[in-house]
């Protein structure tokens, strides 16, 4: 497979590098300690552009080292991890010990073929999708499994839930300490089937 490259507008190539937008003191947070109400602030923003440091904004900052700060943009010398649940209305539910959750996607934890069946109309209203996969053949077996997977999911015009665990009834988590999706087999080609992930 051949590398993939980047071109600016005149052919030329293009290099990526780490920019400074404006320092800590020009934050928002900062500013609105500074002015005390919304119509203070946003005079001042359309007057002078306090956020904007105009001898430091747009430099190259280099190699950076990410780091912890409080509040007041200050690094933490002891730190207790904490996961913080919210309800679907936003508001805090509870504060717990993170726990990590390993992924459930790997060729020794094969994905279940739930049987339920989803119209698009459906899924275009219930879910935001947020990711897409091709499952690809690796040899004529996987092709043949794939070609009457794809030939089902035509002939309904649907889309298949698909899941984790013994009756696919888990969503999916692609990485450690990932986001869980519900996923769903779309049909495309013969050659390859997407599996499309939408967000819980």
């Amino acid at each position: 497979m051949a590398k993939q490259e980047f071109r600016a507008p005149d052919g030329g190539p293009v290099h990526f590098e780490r920019i400074i937008k404006s320092p800590m003191d020009r934050s928002e947070s900062v500013l609105r300690r500074q002015y005390k109400d919304d119509d203070t602030l946003a005079r001042a923003l359309i007057d002078g552009d306090p956020e904007i440091d105009m001898e430091v904004a747009g430099r190259i900052a280099g190699p950076c080292d990410r780091i912890w700060t409080d509040p007041d943009h200050k690094p933490p010398y002891a730190v207790k991890m904490v996961e913080i649940v919210y309800g679907p209305d936003g508001v805090e539910k509870e504060r717990r010990v993170p726990i990590n959750v390993e992924s459930n996607v790997g060729e020794d934890m094969p994905l279940r073929w739930t049987g339920r069946l989803f119209e698009r109309e459906e899924i275009v209203r219930r879910f935001a999708i947020t990711r897409k996969y091709q499952i690809a053949h690796t040899d004529g077996l996987t092709f043949d499994f794939l070609h009457r997977m794809a030939a089902a999911l035509e002939n309904k015009d649907a889309l298949m839930s698909i899941g984790a665990g013994p009756k696919g009834r888990d969503p999916l988590v692609f990485e450690r300490n990932g986001t869980p999706f519900r996923t769903f087999l779309d049909r495309s080609s013969p050659f390859k089937i997407p599996l499309v992930a939408h967000k819980t």
